[in-house]
């Protein structure tokens, strides 16, 4: 009975003001990013598509890089799929891209630090009668009348781009937290549209230090807390200076580095996971295949009879460098992706909760 009553309000609700509140929930559509280990970390195997991602970092942790990752795996899907690069920073190098293996020509790049004219050329400009079509279409208005491809849009950065009260200052005159106001108006609008239309964004962050504060973490990120509030998910990459995490060729020379990633923020699974991976600065993410073994390994995948030994089917490897080029010889890579995803869902972590009593003691 109460089935039917609920079924009945639906319905109406359904005729009344159509179905737009009456949404089947759907499994959560993920780009790869770039990083085997990372997607682990991420949860949801990925970076969730039609939400916003912040990567954040100090200088040369990694995040203008892993962006370019996202967009070589989303170019790699299909032979159509593009995708937009904001320059706000005027930094952005073509070489550069296309030498980590994107597709430029698939980029569509727009080189502009004006907040106002980078939104507005995202979600257009609104008639100023309430109710009546926009007086301008943004790029996201078109992909959701008409799909062509576009799949994800970098903000290279955040930090980078000038609110409308800083464009009518002097420089000098500062004010109080003009990101922190400009951004909520600018992502409200904005969230509604990349869900539509499945369009994944990444806004990349810098780390500052607040001068004077004593207690807690020092360090923040530019956009205040509205930007923290409309990320769905938040990547922090960190880097050591120390030499052993510094990859270094036979004549000296540093090409890449072990570089680290915390997720401090997660609204599509658990947060607070860390994870660390190798980072070649020409070549990107490096040495996947070892992702794969240690992914493999930590699932159960691979058996273990003994510290030195690998066993997977009616193969056995001794000695971990064996088993992970073992997994590029005999091309294991897609198959151990699929059995890693399919444990991963079922994965239930060891827990080692201690007695209160014998905390104390």
């Amino acid at each position: 009975m109460a089935n039917n009553k609920r079924q009945q309000l639906w319905d109406k609700m359904n005729k009344v003001y159509g179905n737009s509140g009456l949404c089947t929930i759907k499994q959560i559509e993920t780009l790869s990013s770039g990083s085997y280990v990372l997607d682990d970390a991420l949860g949801a195997w990925g970076l969730p598509r039609g939400r916003i991602i912040q990567y954040a970092g100090k200088e040369s942790s990694g995040k203008t890089l892993m962006s370019f990752m996202a967009i070589k795996e989303w170019q790699q899907k299909h032979e159509d799929n593009w995708a937009v690069f904001i320059d706000s920073e005027f930094s952005y190098d073509e070489q550069w891209a296309k030498r980590l293996g994107v597709d430029t020509d698939r980029i569509f790049l727009i080189k502009e630090n004006d907040g106002v004219e980078i939104f507005t050329q995202l979600v257009g400009e609104p008639h100023k009668d309430l109710g009546k079509p926009k007086k301008k279409l943004g790029l996201l208005d078109m992909e959701k009348e008409e799909p062509t491809g576009l799949g994800i849009i970098v903000l290279d950065s955040i930090a980078s781009v000038i609110p409308p009260i800083t464009m009518t200052k002097a420089v000098g005159n500062t004010n109080i937290a003009p990101m922190g106001r400009f951004l909520p108006d600018a992502l409200t609008k904005l969230i509604p549209l990349l869900s539509q239309t499945g369009v994944l964004f990444i806004g990349i962050n810098q780390v500052r230090v607040n001068v004077g504060k004593m207690f807690g973490d020092p360090t923040s990120t530019p956009g205040g807390n509205a930007l923290k509030h409309y990320c769905s998910v938040m990547v922090h990459f960190t880097s050591s200076e120390s030499k052993d995490s510094l990859l270094v060729d036979n004549n000296g020379i540093t090409y890449g580095h072990i570089a680290g990633a915390r997720i401090d923020k997660n609204k599509v699974a658990p947060p607070r996971k860390s994870c660390k991976f190798y980072l070649d600065y020409f070549n990107g993410v490096i040495n996947k295949n070892i992702e794969i073994g240690e992914l493999a390994i930590k699932y159960g995948i691979v058996d273990r009879p003994n510290n030195r030994t690998y066993k997977y089917n009616d193969n056995t490897w001794v000695g971990k460098d064996n088993f992970c080029a073992a997994i590029l010889e005999l091309n294991l890579e897609n198959e151990l992706l699929d059995k890693i995803k399919e444990e991963k869902l079922n994965y239930v972590p060891e827990l080692s909760i201690k007695n209160s009593e014998e905390s104390e003691e």
